[in-house]
């Protein structure tokens, strides 16, 4: 998976590979959205997809510690 966009604002936590976007609000568990057919971001799809969520949750572990942030998992 190529082409991510992590990013951090105020504890919350988000990358968007393609069409995927893992987002964790500050403290809670990861949510996983397809928007190519849930553009509202409503249907969490994190259970039917573990694998894309360790990728994109490695993904953002990755750029997180390259820019030195500390954010509370």
């Amino acid at each position: 998976m190529t082409n991510s966009a992590p990013w951090e604002h105020e504890g919350g936590r988000a990358i968007r590979v393609g069409n995927w976007r893992l987002v964790a609000l500050n403290g809670k568990n990861w949510q996983l959205f397809n928007t190519t057919n849930d553009l509202s971001e409503t249907k969490n799809v994190a259970a039917e997809n573990p694998d894309v969520v360790q990728k994109l949750k490695t993904l953002w572990d990755t750029w997180a510690k390259k820019v030195g942030l500390k954010v509370p998992l």
